[in-house]
């Protein structure tokens, strides 16, 4: 089997190379992205690297978890403890997802009552999702705090539009039942637009326990509900009121560990799970230069016990964010974006006599315009804290175009990261006193510079990028274990400076106006305050991509590949993995579509989290009909 995977990934290679041949000229892409600057921009304009996934990318890849969508791309892994629904740790550029944003529109769902502020993104359906942004670097200014190693602007699908409607079934590997239901329109003679989705998922993945040699037989049954909704209502020709609703009602089995013995155990551990977002987003035109925004959001997450600690365990989060923006154009290509925020993080857990809450309130001021041949991006922020006082950030991008081939960004600012409710306020009895939180933390703060080379004549015809990147950051905030006899331990700032410098490319090449090819590589080197390698941080990823598109559009076909490497815990180093998936539709009627798929298609056998196994080989089919 080794064998074969290595000859198929060389083969990836050589599929990339051939990709130079000439080719017949293809219309120049030029992209506008919404994530680097808040402002609708061309990315030729933006000094950040940025990725975008469509909605056509995701049906192609057949693709239905975000971890799914992200794990290909440069710089970026998931790991999952275990099966489907199992806590997933999302990392980029050598850092872990607590310095990852994550936003639904506009709504940041990282978990307020997570350990360090993270989002956990294990849950996340993609029937509904329009639009992926993926920005890496930090982005502090824009997006406060959390935003340093790169940001994750996801956009769901728009209100309004011709009256239609989806539905979708499919089944596999695994006892997998999957069901999408979505319709859009208008009413009130257009003023009101809307769209309703409804996702549903039942699997029953292999123990997370099932090694090779043992005998672990009961499944883990994981199932998700997940609805949504947008409705746009047209108060007059220069004003209109939006309003965002997504639910997630989520369950997952898993196997644990007895809290006594720590043996492995076969049998029901788990937890349920509940996330409600809701924005509601009022924008006005006062001309044409001018516009503004006012939003209000909602997020929760709730959780019950997890039964291997027993059933008084339980902690839920909480925020509300209200928010005001305005933005000046004045010109073509210059524009000031100026806002305003407060936030409200609440953490409800057993062993506090009451709520715990952080506040923060913040200005931000982001300026672009293009100065002689350089399109330049200046940004300062202010946040102040109800528990460490006040922060300031900043970030300059640039991007030139040197000559006809070759374009340069540079990207430069200081990101930060705030202490999380919990790193703040928690309780749990392994803790010191039973005190986890420690209100004397300190801000991680994070310097970060980029540099980076675009060489293509024409982006959708072929286009090679490389990206050179380092991040600095001081005061990181460590969970500080004292050891034996109690292994009892607290949150504290880290003495020193831990640090992730790393070299991202990629290339992308159209082989003929129906196949296209990319190929990514990143090279990472995270390090911690001591100087040794960051826990879980793979060293090198690459992965591969080939898409074909019948010339009548009846059929698409998709091929994927990746590969990690060189990860280490605890100063050992883990096992490698590499897997290939494939996807394939065929169109029966204009409004049918069946279509094929499977993953890690050679059954690779393989862990990201210690003692815990991924799923193996799967399959899957399903159809779908649109109305």
């Amino acid at each position: 089997m080794n064998k074969k995977i290595t000859a198929a990934f060389a083969a990836s290679h050589l599929v990339v190379l051939l990709a130079f041949a000439p080719h017949a000229k293809a219309e120049e892409v030029n992209e506008i992205i919404v994530s680097a600057t808040g402002i609708p921009t061309p990315i030729s304009q933006i000094g950040s690297s940025v990725d975008v996934i469509t909605a056509k990318d995701l049906e192609q890849q057949q693709i239905t978890y975000l971890q799914d969508a992200l794990k290909g791309l440069k710089g970026v892994t998931f790991d999952q403890e275990g099966g489907t629904g199992g806590i997933g740790y999302l990392r980029m550029r050598g850092l872990d997802r607590q310095n990852v944003v994550v936003f639904v529109d506009g709504v940041n769902i990282a978990d307020a009552a997570d350990a360090q502020g993270g989002a956990e993104i294990g849950n996340f359906l993609l029937d509904d999702i329009e639009r992926i942004e993926i920005m890496r670097g930090a982005n502090s200014v824009l997006y406060g705090s959390n935003a340093v190693a790169g940001v994750i602007d996801i956009r769901t699908k728009s209100a309004g539009g011709t009256n239609a409607g989806k539905v979708s079934v499919r089944a596999g590997s695994n006892k997998l039942k999957q069901m999408t239901l979505g319709t859009s329109g208008e009413i009130m003679a257009g003023r009101l637009g809307y769209r309703l989705s409804l996702q549903s998922i039942d699997v029953s993945s292999p123990s997370e326990f099932d090694e090779e040699d043992s005998d672990f037989s009961e499944g883990e049954e994981y199932q998700n509900i997940t609805a949504s909704g947008a409705f746009a209502l047209h108060l007059n020709d220069r004003m209109t009121a939006r309003l965002s609703l997504r639910s997630i009602d989520s369950s997952a089995d898993t196997d644990g560990y007895d809290p006594t013995t720590f043996a492995q155990v076969d049998g029901y551990f788990g937890n349920n799970t509940q996330q409600n977002l809701i924005r509601l987003y009022i924008e006005g035109e006062e001309s044409e230069a001018l516009t503004w925004t006012a939003s209000h959001s909602f997020l929760g997450n709730y959780r019950d016990t997890f039964a291997e600690v027993g059933s008084s365990l339980w902690y839920d989060g909480e925020r509300e964010t209200t928010e005001i923006r305005a933005s000046y154009r004045f010109s073509e290509d210059g524009y000031l974006n100026i806002g305003a925020e407060h936030k409200s993080e609440e953490l409800f857990q057993n062993g506090l006599p009451r709520p715990e809450t952080a506040e923060t309130d913040a200005v931000f001021a982001v300026w672009h315009d293009q100065i002689g041949s350089f399109f330049t991006t200046l940004g300062v922020r202010q946040d102040d804290h109800s528990n460490f006082g006040s922060h300031e950030s900043w970030r300059a991008g640039t991007f030139v175009q040197i000559d006809d081939l070759v374009g340069m960004r540079l990207n430069a600012g200081i990101g930060y990261r705030s202490p999380s409710p919990y790193e703040l306020f928690g309780r749990d009895a392994t803790c010191v006193d039973g005190l986890c939180g420690n209100q004397n933390l300190q801000p991680e703060e994070t310097e970060t510079a980029e540099i980076g080379f675009i060489f293509s004549r024409d982006p959708s015809i072929w286009e090679f990028d490389i990206s050179y990147f380092s991040l600095n950051t001081e005061n990181r905030i460590v969970y500080d274990n004292v050891g034996p006899p109690s292994y009892a331990g607290n949150y504290q700032n880290d003495v020193g400076e831990s640090t992730s410098t790393g070299v991202e490319a990629s290339i992308f090449a159209a082989i003929s106006s129906n196949l296209t090819v990319q190929l990514n590589h990143s090279r990472l080197n995270p390090r911690k305050a001591d100087g040794t390698i960051q826990n879980s941080q793979p060293r090198r990823l690459w992965s591969a991509r080939a898409d074909y598109n019948s010339p009548d559009g009846a059929h698409e076909f998709s091929l994927n590949a990746r590969k990690v490497s060189d990860r280490y815990r605890s100063g050992e180093r883990q096992e490698d993995y590499f897997t290939v998936g494939f996807s394939y539709g065929i169109r029966l009627y204009e409004t049918l579509r069946l279509f094929v798929g499977g993953d890690n298609i050679f059954d690779e056998h393989y862990q990201t989290a210690p003692g815990k196994s991924t799923r193996r080989r799967t399959f899957n089919v399903g159809v779908s009909s649109s109305f």
